[in-house]
């Protein structure tokens, strides 16, 4: 599997002294490139030239927005990418091209994790069917059983890690399957009407309110009064949407958080 190879330190040498990289840089599977064709320009990259490999790594390591880099030993030129692809659709095999992503110790090396070192957020993606769930609380259990907690996208940074994550890289999105993640109406207010119309919404489980802007067209809509959660919605590009707790009968993905 493209997957097999090893985690490690890149160490860079020069003058003399060897660079050790802070970041752990995972070897993974090519990519074809970092460029995505995004209207939204959500999805940063530069080229950088004459670099070893270790360089790439710590050109990488010092821009904080940067996740992943290409590095082509013809030409030692680097390519630094905001993304993280773990997609097998995009892969490519040029033999002089290597593929890294960034990683940490913290952050398991399966295929299901993507790590951001912006945020420092680690998710699992359980995007596949034996891993997906007909109620919220049955995601919440899931998560748990890993030592997890459902996602809490308290943040922009967190909410735009994910949502690219999602977005980009079609293993998480092939069968078109929405998410639970970790918001929630109050408990004492499941299955009834807004307080005064307004949405009462909470990330978990920290309480901060969900930020109205990115919300899906149309949502949040309460619909019978049964919306007591939240997911992010694959036909509205992962904008977030409220969701009935359970009865989902073809089944919800979910992300969690370590």
């Amino acid at each position: 599997m493209a997957h097999r190879a090893a985690l490690f330190v890149l160490s860079l040498v020069l003058c003399r002294c060897t660079l050790t990289t802070s970041t752990l840089w995972q070897n993974s599977p090519l990519v074809s490139s970092c460029q995505i064709d995004d209207d939204n320009h959500e999805v940063q990259t530069q080229l950088v030239g004459e670099v070893s490999a270790g360089g790439c790594a710590l050109q990488c390591q010092s821009r904080g927005w940067c996740n992943s880099f290409r590095f082509t030993a013809r030409g030692r030129s680097c390519e630094l990418c905001s993304m993280q692809f773990v997609d097998r659709n995009l892969l490519v095999d040029t033999g002089a091209t290597k593929y890294y992503r960034a990683t940490s110790e913290g952050c398991s090396l399966h295929e299901h994790f993507v790590w951001d070192r912006h945020s420092g957020l680690c998710v699992l993606v359980a995007y596949n069917q034996e891993l997906r769930v007909t109620s919220w609380e049955d995601a919440r259990e899931a998560c748990s059983n890993r030592s997890l907690s459902l996602v809490s996208l308290h943040t922009p940074d967190r909410l735009h890690f994910l949502v690219r994550t999602l977005r980009y890289n079609q293993r998480f999105t092939d069968n078109a399957v929405d998410y639970f993640v970790g918001a929630a109406r109050p408990a004492s207010a499941w299955n009834t009407a807004w307080s005064g119309g307004v949405p009462d919404f909470r990330w978990l489980p920290g309480g901060q309110a969900v930020d109205t802007t990115y919300w899906a067209s149309g949502q949040p809509d309460n619909e019978g009064n049964r919306d007591n959660v939240i997911v992010m919605k694959a036909g509205h590009q992962y904008s977030l949407a409220d969701s009935k707790d359970k009865d989902n009968p073809h089944g919800l993905g979910y992300v969690c958080e370590k």
